[in-house]
């Protein structure tokens, strides 16, 4: 029977996730301590998981989060996001981490 597989699917995907949402809120935490901020912006397919947006909300900053249906792929971000460099008008990046 395919069940216990299936079953071991669905728990190594949720590992998985608890897992991903752990080590994101452990670096936004890290991010909001080291540099004073005070707001934090997220988006893109992980935007969309109810631990993650609990486990903001529970930070007590400010927080930017779009509506559910608006978590996209970040795939798809991405190909939007180059396209658009393409163009030679497009003003260069500013990235700080």
């Amino acid at each position: 029977s395919d069940a216990p597989m299936g079953a071991r699917r669905c728990s190594l995907a949720a590992s998985d996730q608890g897992a991903v949402g752990e080590t994101l809120m452990l670096r936004i935490r890290r991010a909001l301590a080291s540099t004073g901020l005070d707001h934090v912006a997220i988006g893109g397919g992980v935007a969309a998981r109810t631990a993650l947006r609990a486990a903001l909300v529970e930070l007590g900053c400010g927080l930017s989060l779009p509506d559910r249906e608006y978590c996209t792929d970040n795939a798809a971000m991405i190909g939007v996001a180059v396209g658009a460099m393409a163009d030679p008008n497009y003003p260069a990046p500013v990235i700080s981490i």
